[in-house]
């Protein structure tokens, strides 16, 4: 009797997409927090070099969400273009979606 050898593999591409995703968002809250100190009525509190540093904190947030919401697009489109499952590719694409969405907030 024969058996049939299908061996379950790891969606490698889809995981790594959906912790870039969740590294992303996590990073957007830290961006907000931020961005709310600098913005908010308490910004009369905070001194003009610590000022000075959290813009620049700032920025370097910025660009490191954006660096991760790229990294997590791909991971995502090479989770469709190889042979992982379908299922995982898709959960993959809607963690990139959410990313997408709070990349667009931040414009």
């Amino acid at each position: 009797m024969d058996v049939p050898t299908s061996k379950w593999q790891f969606p490698a591409w889809a995981a790594a997409s959906v912790i870039f995703s969740c590294f992303a968002v996590m990073l957007f809250s830290a961006c907000l927090n931020v961005d709310t100190v600098l913005g908010s009525r308490f910004q009369q509190w905070v001194t003009d070099p610590v000022r000075t540093q959290l813009v620049g904190v700032s920025h370097l947030l910025h660009i490191v969400f954006r660096g991760l919401s790229i990294a997590a697009i791909l991971w995502c489109v090479l989770s469709w273009c190889s042979t992982e499952s379908r299922i995982a590719a898709g959960i993959a694409t809607f963690f990139v979606v959410l990313v997408l969405f709070h990349n667009y907030l931040m414009m």
